[in-house]
């Protein structure tokens, strides 16, 4: 697979081991980064417009508890931004039935990675002609 680092990718996971192992594969692949709260990832969508926004459905909320309404927040904003936005769920059909008008694409975790990078290839090469 080649490089494609003007594809611009954000990730959001509350889950240290599932950032830090998506991390690793797909820094080398696109312009991405990463951030492990709801309000960090919003942050970085006001900074900086992305291409692909990742996001996990239910990320810990302010009362410490995960709840879709996270989730839904962070694909809301990246939609609003032009971004197409892949949900991850360990109960996709729920999220997707939740903040599915937000959502373009709705993944089961884990993430396949390979599938993922099909995926943001693809689409950001049918969005480019």
């Amino acid at each position: 697979m080649t490089l494609d680092k003007k594809i611009k990718v954000l990730h959001v996971e509350d889950q240290v081991f599932c950032v830090k192992s998506t991390d690793v594969v797909l820094k080398k692949m696109f312009n991405y980064e990463s951030a492990l709260t709801e309000q960090e990832g919003l942050e970085k969508l006001i900074e900086k417009k992305y291409d692909f926004v990742i996001t996990d459905g239910s990320l810990e909320s302010n009362h410490g508890e995960p709840d879709f309404e996270t989730g839904k927040r962070i694909a809301k904003a990246a939609k609003e931004q032009g971004a197409y936005v892949i949900g991850v769920s360990s109960e996709p059909e729920a999220f997707k039935k939740f903040a599915g008008q937000y959502i373009n694409y709705n993944h089961k975790k884990p993430l396949d990675l390979i599938k993922l990078i099909n995926l943001i290839k693809e689409e950001y090469k049918n969005k480019s002609t």
